[in-house]
């Protein structure tokens, strides 16, 4: 009986763990009229802030994270050739391409 009480409580800690992760879901649309290669005009991302890695991307994709710190996370992009700067305070993401720079405003 003692055993099980043991499993138990583990389980439920191991479970509230889980509960408490946070995560970062943004929505980005383009703001100027600069356009990469992709051409997305938006994307969604959602970052999991306690591991440090992207959960799920729509449209542009392959993004990695290289780079995380209070204020920004920096990513970069094999695919595109691409860096990207997430600014945490504004919620503002800048592409630098060889050819332009992408601003989006994220929510």
């Amino acid at each position: 009986m003692r055993n099980i009480k043991l499993l138990i409580f583990i389980f439920l800690i191991l479970e509230s763990k889980k509960l408490h992760t946070e995560n970062l879901k943004i929505n980005c649309l383009l703001v100027n009229q600069n356009k990469i290669e992709n051409n997305y005009n938006n994307f969604e991302k959602i970052i999991d802030l306690d591991t440090k890695e992207i959960l799920e991307q729509r449209n542009l994709k392959y993004d990695k994270i290289i780079s995380y710190s209070e204020n920004e996370i920096i990513f970069s992009n094999s695919v595109y050739e691409t860096y990207s700067v997430l600014d945490l305070t504004t919620l503002s993401w800048t592409i630098y391409s060889n050819s332009s720079i992408d601003i989006y405003n994220c929510r």
